[in-house]
């Protein structure tokens, strides 16, 4: 071998991984205040590979899609605005809200089961014109969540098996 041959540096290992990213992203989605909320939201969907981002979109426009639908089918005067239908309720909304949620939960299982923490609310702020972002980025923040733990991406550590007997 030849001494003007540079030894070759070995590459280190990344300080923090693609999944502690991840992982610290969400933890501080879930400490910011409502009106970080939705750009945290972004921030955290922006981190993922292309082919996620867009499973994310999709799922979001299609329950977006289908509530808005039931919204107009069983509220007609409401309208749509910036892609968000807007009702002048009154005290009623939540009975409306119910039937909404009742149907959504029977015709679409799947998506219910998922997402149900948030989707009672969703319904209500929409009827009730109120301010929807936060509900809407939480839409988005569980459907990332179930995704990344359909991929295993993200999830619960291992318990290592303990071999051996308990005393006592």
């Amino acid at each position: 071998m030849s001494k003007n041959v540079k030894s070759i540096v070995k590459a280190e290992e990344p300080m923090i991984s693609y999944e502690r990213i991840l992982l610290s992203q969400i933890d501080y989605c879930t400490k910011v205040s409502k009106e970080q909320y939705p750009l945290c939201i972004d921030n955290l969907v922006s981190l993922l590979p292309i082919d996620l981002r867009v499973a994310v979109t999709n799922e979001y426009d299609q329950i977006m899609d289908l509530l808005n639908d039931y919204i107009r089918k069983e509220r007609p005067e409401c309208c749509e605005i910036n892609d968000v239908i807007k009702c002048f309720c009154s005290a009623e909304s939540f009975e409306i809200g119910n039937r909404i949620l009742l149907v959504f939960k029977e015709e679409h299982p799947d998506f219910y089961l998922k997402h149900k923490h948030i989707l009672r609310r969703l319904i209500l702020e929409i009827l009730d014109i109120r301010r929807i972002d936060v509900s809407k980025s939480a839409l988005m923040f569980s459907i990332v969540l179930n995704l990344l733990l359909e991929l295993k991406i993200i999830g619960p550590k291992s318990i290592t098996p303990h071999i051996g007997r308990v005393k006592g």
